[in-house]
């Protein structure tokens, strides 16, 4: 367990700007940022396949848009501490995509709302996705 209360929750908080931090990548076409939270042996399993460490994640995004505008809404977002270097989160996630460019897009709501839990590791001193598991919860009818 982490040393102290005061390293938990030090942890705890670090974890939760890594998440979000990735997020906002996926959110700003940063997919090469995007890999780089995965640990070497990372694993992210989504939509029903695994994909397995920081170059694998990269490829699933070659070729994708960077004018599409996606917004990644956390909610629910828990960390815990489970070892000094070692951790688990869940959260919610709440999805709009729309066309990109210069005017505000109207979106009639969510694309989607998804879950996702995992572990994450410390490795030299910076922490590293371990293990992401997304799954969709709901689908907007069209």
């Amino acid at each position: 367990m982490a040393t102290t209360d005061t390293n938990r929750l030090a942890a705890e908080w670090d974890c939760q700007r890594l998440l979000l931090a990735f997020y906002q990548a996926i959110d700003e076409a940063r997919f090469k940022d995007v890999a780089s939270f995965f640990a070497p042996d990372g694993e992210w399993h989504r939509a029903g396949a695994v994909v397995r460490g920081p170059a694998a994640v990269e490829k699933i995004y070659e070729g994708r848009s960077t004018d599409t505008r996606a917004r990644h809404i956390i909610t629910n977002l828990v960390t815990t501490a489970k070892g000094d270097d070692t951790a688990s989160f869940s959260l919610c996630i709440t999805f709009y995509t729309a066309p990109g460019g210069k005017d505000v897009p109207t979106v009639p709501g969510p694309t989607m709302v998804l879950s996702s839990h995992g572990d994450l590791v410390r490795l030299d001193g910076t922490w590293r996705i371990r293990r992401k598991q997304t799954v969709r919860e709901f689908m907007v009818a069209a």
